[in-house]
């Protein structure tokens, strides 16, 4: 379908199947899929903020097992049910970097979690035999132009003491801390639980 983006404009017609936007629309906020002709737009015209738009373009990618934010691309998302009793559980995806700067996922935040942490696999030699671990760190990066393969037996993302337990169909909302070049940014992703 191509690459997705969200742009604002000012002026002139925007004409879809389903929109027919004037040139007196005082702001718009859309999102398009340029290559394939296609416009999106979720927000309110003229009430529609940035914060809103994330929101917006987080439920339509989600919901393709895709999100874009800049050169970070998260793909197929999802969150481990777990029993009723438990106090964590964890996330898993493919996060791939586009850009030509490393990038560092640094835990985030979730409305059924206290907190959200990365966590990584280790391995280590006890009396020649090599044993699985792991560990909590502050942040793992994704190298540039490389991938990062969240997945059960691996690196995961940690939700931990929870506020109410994810069931198998439920979409939970992650936010994930994201630092680049000394600057951090949110993502914030609907994830289905399974």
């Amino acid at each position: 379908m191509g690459a997705l983006v969200m742009g604002e404009w000012h002026w002139g017609w925007l004409c879809t199947d389903r929109h027919f936007l004037p040139p007196s629309s005082p702001r718009v906020y859309a999102l398009a899929y340029p290559d394939a002709g296609q416009f999106f737009f979720p927000a309110k015209i003229g009430g529609a903020t940035l914060s809103a738009m994330k929101l917006c373009m987080s439920v339509l990618l989600a919901a393709a097992g895709l999100l874009s934010a800049g050169d970070l691309k998260i793909e197929d998302p999802w969150i481990r049910a777990v029993p009723p009793s438990s106090k964590a559980t964890a996330a898993f995806m493919t996060i791939i970097n586009t850009s030509d700067k490393p990038v560092m996922i640094s835990g985030g935040s979730s409305p059924v979690a206290g907190e959200v942490k990365p966590m990584i696999t280790t391995k280590s030699r006890v009396d020649g035999r090599e044993v699985m671990g792991m560990e909590f760190v502050e942040s793992f990066p994704v190298a540039a132009g490389k991938k990062r393969v969240l997945e059960p037996g691996g690196d995961h993302i940690m939700l931990m003491k929870l506020k109410s337990v994810p069931k198998a169909g439920a979409v939970v909302s992650l936010t994930l801390t994201i630092e680049s070049g000394g600057e951090k940014e949110t993502v914030t992703l609907n994830v289905p639980v399974r």
